[in-house]
């Protein structure tokens, strides 16, 4: 699960709080589910850490959240934005 915190194409359509997103704890869904494993992903360590749970665990899917910066997305989605914005 990649979690940017946030609606960010939309936020460069147009920026404030309806933008932001409750923070959801998908990690925890497995434990719900009773199937898999997860955790969180906030460093490079903790990314190469759960990897290596999940190549040695192959028997329960994992699902771990990955928590990237509000603003990070590629290049397409900040033109898509920029175009829409000017529209809006």
């Amino acid at each position: 699960m990649l979690n940017n915190h946030s609606f960010a194409t939309e936020r460069c359509i147009r920026e404030g709080w309806h933008n932001n997103v409750h923070e959801w704890v998908y990690y925890l869904l497995p434990t719900i589910l009773r199937r898999g494993w997860g955790g969180q992903v906030h460093t490079k360590a903790s990314h190469w850490r759960l990897l290596s749970q999940a190549r040695t665990n192959t028997k329960n899917p994992p699902l771990p959240s990955v928590h990237l910066d509000p603003l990070d997305q590629s290049k397409a989605p900040q033109r898509l934005g920029k175009r829409l914005g000017e529209r809006a």
